[in-house]
């Protein structure tokens, strides 16, 4: 017999709540479950920033972990997610598996209702490009 899990929000026994910080981490970490789904990589001031890596800023990459934003309310989470996506893999494919794996751990792992998943694809990556030999 297990026991039942007390439901987000105050009971009799207290009160459980869950950041948004916590639904972000679990949010950009679930995306990246998502085959050819990664990092967004560097932006300044919304624009994307090439060769970040060089100067150390992380780079899109899809061993990355992607951005996500969120808002809780109550019950309810509402997601906002920035990342790459492998080419040629389909882009809106990948954001719909993004999407529907988001939502699975989030009503999983703390019980919250998804109510958005906003997904904004900042880069194709591809695989590097082997070294020339002059």
């Amino acid at each position: 017999m297990t026991a039942a899990v007390a439901p987000l929000g105050e009971n009799a026994q207290g009160r459980i709540e869950v950041s948004s910080r916590v639904v972000e981490k679990i949010a950009a970490r679930a995306a990246l479950e998502v085959a050819d789904a990664g990092g967004a990589g560097a932006r300044v001031l919304g624009r994307s920033l090439p060769g970040a890596g060089i100067v150390g800023m992380p780079s899109a990459g899809l061993d990355q972990l992607p951005t996500a934003s969120a808002e809780v309310d109550g019950g309810l989470a509402f997601v906002d997610l920035e990342l790459s996506v492998r080419w040629p893999a389909p882009a809106l494919k990948v954001a719909e598996s993004v999407r529907r794996r988001v939502i699975d751990r989030l009503e999983t792992l703390v019980g919250l209702q998804v109510r958005e998943v906003n997904i904004e694809i900042t880069k194709l990556v591809g695989r590097p490009e082997p070294s020339r030999v002059s």
